[in-house]
């Protein structure tokens, strides 16, 4: 999304339908905190990409 990120996105999507909309985080940032920054968002879940070291 070039104009917006998934935390933007999800703020916005609460703003308009706060019932039944589920949102799951699926994304590279796996770093302690980032889980509960989704959270906090208002997403329903996180769940990170898988990374392979070549």
């Amino acid at each position: 999304m070039p104009e917006k990120n998934g935390l933007t996105a999800t703020k916005e999507i609460r703003r308009c339908w706060h019932l039944g909309t589920k949102i799951i985080a699926i994304t590279a940032y796996a770093l302690e905190g980032d889980r509960e920054m989704f959270l906090e968002a208002g997403m329903d879940g996180h769940i990170s990409k898988l990374v392979r070291k070549g």
